[in-house]
């Protein structure tokens, strides 16, 4: 099960100039994180998205996909996953890679823009 702390971190939506100032953001209600756990996950399984691509290549062949991750609690940490899905829901323009990850060692969610493969 994903921990509701976990979804607030990816979900919350920073402009480029808001991300200097993270700590004066507020994260999601649990009100707007249940609406957006609700919202159906549309899959992606073609892209002209080079990260995007090699995530839905390495879901494919079931590998592991090793890449920094800029955002969450640990900015720029090395993380690796197995890929599970890779999505977007109706509400959202992000597109977001879910899989077990092996930092963690729990099922996690990555927003897809917040990441850059090693």
């Amino acid at each position: 099960m994903i921990k509701t702390q976990h979804i607030a971190n990816f979900i919350i939506k920073l402009l480029p100039e808001e991300k200097a100032s993270l700590a004066a953001h507020t994260a999601p209600s649990k009100k707007q994180i249940k609406q957006w756990l609700d919202d159906p996950r549309l899959p992606i399984q073609e892209t002209i998205d080079p990260t995007l691509s090699e995530l839905i290549q390495a879901k494919q062949n079931d590998q592991s996909v090793a890449f920094y991750y800029f955002g969450g609690s640990s900015p720029r940490q090395l993380r690796k996953i197995t890929v599970e899905n890779i999505f977007r829901t109706r509400k959202s323009p992000h597109a977001y890679v879910s899989g077990f990850c092996h930092l963690r060692r729990e099922q996690r969610i990555f927003r897809a823009d917040k990441l850059a493969l090693a």
